[in-house]
């Protein structure tokens, strides 16, 4: 009997052991996947682990991270934050500097997210102290355009623009053309709220180069945001612009910024111009006018 109950307990030790390593080999893909930017695809594998399946702190902590950083990648934000309670403790404790400065970086973005742009500063800065330990380049970039996009916010114009630039001092060392229109665009429009309009059509030349890396998706907004800084400077570019994204999406922001350049210059009236375009798109683009002239908020 005795032999027997033996048997049974060694045959349940090797079932948790194996079923142990499971998880952890599921976690180390799911890292994987999360390292080349296959977010989804990490997001999904990661759903299918149950937390009771966790059966230490490296393996609670690594999933807490992930389930943070995965949340707000894909959108899902997480209701269950470990970050301050569980993760950031334990790879303090363990020095582990990598996934430290990954935990501090989440933390900071969920601060962001409540609007304590104070708190989420500290843990931006935290974040940085860690990824220049362990050389984590990619992850700098997004500390500095975050504590910009931060500055932006505070309406301080000149961290805005400082960060903005070590964020582009970065890119070439990561090799990623689409972070380096972003970083771009980022200083552009930062010497543009300072007045500064030289300094700021320099970048965005610069910037116009890199527009052929930017997503599809996203190309008709980028194009009304070139147009924006154009509108004050060189009209006729704006207008370039500004037709180029309605050949991408019929946009009442884009049809707004054309509208206010031609009632500018007194070629149109508004009547005639809204005349030309869809009933459906002309009354969301006056509702658009009646809210704000200049739509400076882009």
């Amino acid at each position: 009997m005795k032999k027997n109950l033996i048997i049974v307990l060694l045959v349940l030790l090797i079932t948790s052991c194996c079923e142990n390593k499971s998880v952890m080999n599921q976690i180390n893909e799911i890292e994987s996947l999360t390292d080349r930017e296959q977010f989804d695809s990490a997001y999904v594998k990661l759903s299918k682990i149950s937390e009771r399946a966790l059966c230490n702190d490296d393996e609670r902590a690594r999933y807490y991270l992930l389930r943070t950083q995965l949340g707000y990648l894909t959108q899902h934000p997480d209701s269950i934050n470990r970050l301050n309670s569980l993760v950031i403790p334990y790879f303090s404790q363990k020095n582990d500097q990598k996934n430290l400065a990954n935990a501090y970086y989440y933390k900071g973005y969920s601060e962001v997210t409540r609007g304590n742009y104070a708190k989420a500063t500290y843990y931006f800065k935290k974040a940085e102290e860690q990824a220049l330990l362990v050389g984590n380049e990619k992850l700098l970039y997004k500390v500095y355009e975050s504590l910009s996009a931060i500055n932006k916010l505070s309406g301080n114009y000149k961290l805005e623009l400082g960060y903005a630039k070590k964020a582009l001092d970065i890119v070439p060392r990561v090799n990623n053309e689409k972070w380096t229109y972003d970083a771009l665009y980022k200083i552009a429009i930062a010497y543009n709220r300072l007045g500064q309009k030289d300094s700021s059509l320099y970048y965005l030349n610069k910037m116009e180069a890199f527009l052929k890396y930017v997503p599809k998706y996203d190309m008709a907004n980028t194009l009304i945001s070139i147009a924006y800084l154009y509108k004050h400077t060189n009209p006729e570019k704006a207008k370039y612009y500004l037709e180029k994204s309605l050949s991408e999406v019929e946009s009442s922001y884009a049809l707004a910024h054309l509208s206010d350049i031609y009632v500018n210059e007194g070629k149109i009236d508004e009547h005639t111009f809204y005349g030309k375009r869809p009933l459906p798109l002309m009354m969301t683009t006056l509702k658009t006018l009646s809210c704000t002239t200049s739509l400076n908020t882009i």
